[in-house]
């Protein structure tokens, strides 16, 4: 609904306007031009301009719009890649996950030295003392280049690194 033209022409106000659409997506289909313009303290002709950047004659035209593009979003399957990065995050939304890493920042805490090796090879993890592991689906692409998302390592890697730096209350029991 919004293009990277569009949107790259906003000015501040604009962006606040965008923002605050994006987070009440299901919210602002509903309510008044006044409602929406008090909510993020600005007129009601700076609703209007933005609906008119936008491609938009008028409010009740963007909120028609708002309102089936909240239903699409709803509605779409997730990509493929997004499904599986989904499961990552579903099973490392756990008690069992947390645990790990909580072992894993006490690890680190005693150790003298800790490397980190990522090579998606379960001989080097049989070779480790210890070892985070998780599966994706290998991507290759272009003659065998690896592709495959690196999004769970960095959320490994800063999930340590907030609980390490952490106070012990925040994360321990």
């Amino acid at each position: 609904m919004f293009s990277y033209e569009e949107i790259r022409t906003y000015n501040e106000t604009d962006i606040c306007i965008y923002k605050y659409i994006l987070s009440n997506i299901d919210k602002v289909p509903y309510m008044t031009i006044r409602e929406l313009a008090k909510e993020i303290h600005a007129s009601t002709s700076t609703i209007l301009r933005f609906c008119n950047k936008n491609g938009f004659e008028s409010y009740s035209g963007f909120k028609e719009a708002l309102k089936k593009e909240a239903a699409s979003l709803n509605t779409r399957p997730p990509l493929e890649d997004l499904q599986e990065l989904s499961s990552f995050f579903a099973r490392a939304n756990s008690s069992a996950f947390e645990e790990k890493l909580l072992f894993a920042v006490e690890c680190i805490k005693k150790a003298d030295l800790t490397i980190f090796i990522g090579m998606g090879s379960s001989t080097l993890a049989r070779l480790s003392d210890w070892n985070f592991s998780y599966h994706l689906s290998t991507r290759r692409v272009n003659g065998g280049y690896n592709a495959t998302s690196q999004v769970p390592v960095l959320f490994m890697i800063e999930a340590l690194a907030k609980r390490i730096q952490a106070p012990a209350s925040k994360y321990f029991v």
